[in-house]
């Protein structure tokens, strides 16, 4: 399954949501069974 989350970033706020949504955290990871693709480029 794959599930797209549309969200609108606010203009010169690009750079830090980029970098706060670059890693999936640790715990999340840990917290869920499934294999985690997290992707940034709209793909």
């Amino acid at each position: 399954m794959r599930v797209a989350l549309h969200t609108r970033i606010r203009p010169g706020r690009v750079t830090e949501y980029e970098a706060a949504h670059r890693e999936v955290p640790q715990e999340l990871a840990a917290a869920t069974s499934l294999p985690v693709a997290w992707t940034l480029d709209g793909a």
